[in-house]
């Protein structure tokens, strides 16, 4: 595992970072890259064809989201022997799906991280181009409110997304509360700041190719990826009334 972690790391910062920002003005991950992890043994799922494996895949043509691929798989007389079941021993599948459903919701809450921060760079660059009246936008002390806002909740946001991740790697007890808060902080603050940054850009946040109009777009999406927020606050909850 350790030397997994350290191929992850290094194609992260190898392939993955100097690359990132092109990919989403793009809306698109080159497959090229998922044949990269395919074969660092990431991702891929890998169902021998005399089990069934070989069916037909079906890439879905989103209109958004397309940083994340996603395909519908069809498998005919498929069976599952015991080394292909989902968990260490029978029994102990649901843990493992709970256990990654951890890592899922900070990758969400990351993805929403990432359209905070695009909203504010849009808002400053708003600001700071666009002409009204004898000034710029960002003269104004509602534009400046609203950009400092934006600064402020994308740290918050930031802060606990890191601590969510630190607690997940480090196997915490506290790992799946801190897990569930960061997807339902990071993505209600994504909705929140589209619509911050849209209204300084006002009806340019609207023509077909803008970022912001993809943002509005995708930005919900967080909100429902790796469980519905209102479900996960109902969650949060009731071992709290429970005493």
């Amino acid at each position: 595992m350790p030397d997994l972690h350290a191929a992850v790391r290094a194609f992260v910062e190898q392939t993955v970072r100097p690359q990132v920002e092109a990919w989403d003005r793009a809306d698109d991950l080159p497959h090229a890259v998922l044949e990269e992890l395919v074969a660092l043994g990431v991702t891929g799922a890998l169902v021998p064809r005399e089990h069934g494996g070989g069916g037909e895949v079906e890439e879905l043509d989103k209109v958004g989201y397309r940083g994340v691929e996603s395909a519908a798989y069809r498998f005919h007389a498929h069976e599952a022997p015991g080394a292909e079941v989902l968990g260490d021993a029978p029994g102990e599948g649901a843990r493992q799906m709970l256990d990654s459903l951890d890592v899922g919701r900070v990758n969400v809450a990351c993805r929403a991280l990432g359209i905070v921060d695009r909203c504010l760079a849009c808002a400053v660059e708003e600001s700071t181009t666009r002409e009204v009246g004898d000034g710029l936008l960002g003269d104004h002390t509602h534009a400046q409110l609203r950009v400092g806002e934006l600064f402020a909740r994308r740290a918050a946001v930031e802060a606990l997304v890191e601590r969510a991740a630190a607690a997940v790697d480090a196997g915490s007890d506290a790992a799946r509360e801190l897990s569930t808060a960061a997807k339902v902080v990071a993505s209600d603050t994504a909705v929140w700041a589209v619509d911050v940054a849209a209204r300084l850009a006002a009806s340019r946040s609207y023509a077909a190719g803008d970022e912001l109009a993809r943002l509005r777009r995708d930005a919900p999406q967080t909100q429902i990826g790796e469980g519905a927020n209102d479900a996960l606050l109902l969650a949060l909850a009731r071992p709290l009334l429970r005493g």
